[in-house]
C-alpha cells in the first residue's frame, strides 16, 4: 500500500514507497529490483519514498532518461552494498554510446560501463531531487575505481540535500557532464574523494556540506565551469580543494571558493590549482574568506602561470613542514588581505606571485620572500606586515644579519650599514628613527642587483636598492 503520511508537492504526483514494489529493508534481502521498479513506475513525475530500514543493493540502480524524479529517504533509512562489491553492469542498462558532449581523449563506452560500481546512477536525467537518508559503501577498500555513492552523468537540474554518504573507495558523489547541480547539507566521509565535479560540468553550487576523513581530496574539481563552493566544512582530508584541467576532462574557469572552514592534520595543501596542462584552459578562480587550520605543508598553490588566481581575506594557520621547502602562496596573481601563520622555518610566504599587498605574515623567521628570492619574484609588494620572532637590532656598521629582519635602533643606530652578504636577498630592513637623518645600506659586494625590502612608518630616509612599502 502506498504511503500517505508524508507531505509532498502535488506537482510530482502521488508518492510511492519502495516497499510497494517489494523492498524488504532488512539488510539481508536484495532490494535492487524493488528500487529499479519504483523509479521506473512512471515516465514522468516520479516521487519515491524510502522508509526506515536497511536496504541491500547487490547491483547498481541505474535511472536512464527520466525527468522530474524525487527520492526522499527517511533519516533512518540506509542503503548498503555487499562488502567487496564490484558490479559488471547496471539494471537496466542499454548499451548506448555516451552523449555528444565529449572532450578530446574521452573513452567511448556504453551506458553499463558508465555506471559500473555506482549505488545510485542517473544518466541523461533532468529535474532530479534526492534528500535525506544514508548510503553506506560498507567495507569498500580505498581504490579510486572501486565504489561510488551517487553519480550523475549528462544530466541537468539536480538537487542533493541532507544525504549522508560514506565508506566508498571512489567518490562519495561524482558529478560528470552535469549542469545546474545544487548539493547542500550533505555529509561525505571515509571515501577517496568527497565530491568530484567532473568533465565539463557547469553552473553548480556546493554549499554547507561536511566532508571528512577522505584519503585524497575533499573537493576534486576537474573540468568544471561557473561553479561556487561555499560554507563547506572539510576535516582531515589530504587536500581540501584540488582544481585540475586536463585533456579528456576539460577546462577550469570561473570558480569561487568562499567561506569554507578546513581543519586538517598534515594536509599537503589548503588549495592546489593544478593548471599545468597547456592543451586545456585554466581561467579565473577566486579564493576568498576561507579558514585553514591545522597542519599544512603548503597554503594556496598554483603550479603554473596559466590562469588567474585571486586570493583574498583568507586565514591560514600552521603552514610549513619541518625540513621541507614550503610556500604560503605560490604563483597566485593577486594575494591581498590574508593572514598567514607558519610553524616552521624556511617557509616562502609568497613565491612567484603577482600583486602581494596588505597581508600579515606571522612567524616567518627566514626571509619571508623565501628560497633566497628577492621581491622581484612578485610583481608588486606593498603594505605587508611580516611579524617575526627573529629580529636583528643593529648597533654596528657591519652587522651579521643571517636572514633576520633588521631594526635600526633609535639614537644608537649607525648612519651607514654594510656587511650584508649577497646570499641574503630580499633582506627586510625596518628603520625606527635612526640617529642620522639618512641611512645608507649596501652589500659587501656593492652590487645593486640584490635589493632590500624597506618597511614603512619612518620619517627618516633610506638609501639603497629596494622596494619601499
Amino acid at each position: 500500500m502506498a504511503i500517505t503520511q508524508i507531505s509532498h508537492n502535488q506537482t510530482f504526483g502521488n508518492w510511492i514507497s519502495v516497499k510497494d514494489y517489494g523492498a524488504v529493508g532488512d539488510g539481508v534481502t536484495d532490494d535492487t529490483q524493488a528500487f529499479v521498479d519504483a523509479l521506473n513506475a512512471s515516465s514522468v513525475y516520479i516521487s519515491v519514498y524510502v522508509p526506515p530500514g536497511v536496504y541491500l543493493l547487490n547491483d547498481c540502480v541505474h535511472v536512464y532518461q527520466k525527468s522530474n524524479i524525487t527520492i526522499h529517504m527517511d533519516r533512518s533509512a540506509k542503503i548498503i552494498k555487499p562488502a567487496g562489491w564490484v558490479t559488471a553492469g547496471a539494471i537496466p542498462g542499454p548499451a548506448v554510446p555516451p552523449p555528444p558532449r565529449q572532450v578530446p581523449g574521452f573513452d567511448t563506452v556504453g551506458a553499463k560501463a558508465l555506471v559500473a560500481n555506482v549505488v545510485l546512477a542517473f544518466q541523461q536525467c533532468t529535474d532530479v531531487q534526492i534528500t535525506g537518508g544514508q548510503i553506506d559503501g560498507v567495507t569498500t577498500p580505498l581504490n579510486p575505481y572501486n565504489g561510488y555513492g551517487i553519480k550523475f552523468f549528462d544530466s541537468d537540474r539536480v538537487i542533493i540535500d541532507g544525504v549522508r554518504i560514506f565508506n566508498f573507495g571512489g567518490e562519495g558523489v561524482l558529478i560528470e557532464q552535469t549542469d545546474n547541480v545544487t548539493i547542500t547539507n550533505c555529509t561525505v566521509s571515509n571515501c577517496n574523494h568527497g565530491i568530484n565535479p567532473f568533465q565539463q560540468s557547469a553552473d553548480n553550487r556546493y554549499i554547507g556540506n561536511y566532508i571528512s576523513d577522505c584519503a585524497a581530496y575533499g573537493f576534486f574539481i576537474e573540468g568544471t565551469r561557473n561553479s561556487v563552493f561555499q560554507s563547506n566544512t572539510i576535516v582531515n582530508c589530504q587536500t581540501p580543494f584540488v582544481l585540475k584541467n586536463t585533456v579528456g576532462v576539460g577546462d577550469i574557469f570561473n570558480i569561487i571558493i568562499s567561506g569554507n572552514y578546513c581543519l586538517n592534520d598534515e594536509a599537503t595543501e589548503g588549495v592546489k590549482l593544478d593548471s599545468s596542462d597547456t592543451d586545456t584552459s585554466f581561467g579565473y578562480v577566486l579564493i576568498d574568506s576561507n579558514i585553514f587550520l591545522g597542519s599544512l605543508k603548503n597554503g594556496i598553490i598554483k603550479d603554473s602561470d596559466q590562469g588567474t588566481a585571486v586570493v583574498t581575506n583568507n586565514i591560514l594557520f600552521g603552514v610549513g613542514e619541518s625540513g621541507q621547502n614550503s610556500q604560503g602562496f605560490a604563483r597566485c596573481d593577486i594575494v591581498a588581505n590574508n593572514y598567514l601563520d607558519v610553524n616552521n622555518d624556511g617557509v616562502t610566504s609568497a613565491l612567484l606571485c603577482g600583486s602581494v599587498t596588505n597581508n600579515i605574515f606571522n612567524g616567518v623567521d627566514i626571509n619571508p620572500w623565501g628560497n633566497n628570492k628577492s621581491p622581484d619574484q612578485c610583481t608588486l609588494v606593498k603594505g605587508n606586515y611580516p611579524y617575526s620572532s627573529n629580529v636583528a637590532y643593529v648597533n654596528s656598521s657591519s652587522p651579521t644579519i643571517n636572514g633576520k629582519e633588521t631594526v635600526i635602533n633609535r639614537d644608537t643606530g649607525p648612519s651607514t650599514i654594510t656587511g650584508f652578504e649577497d646570499g641574503e636577498l630580499g633582506q627586510i630592513v625596518r628603520l625606527t628613527s635612526a640617529k642620522a637623518d639618512t641611512v645608507t645600506l649596501s652589500h659587501n659586494s656593492g652590487s645593486s642587483t640584490y635589493p632590500f625590502i624597506f618597511r614603512s612608518g619612518s620619517d627618516k630616509t633610506i638609501n639603497g636598492p629596494g622596494d619601499r612599502y
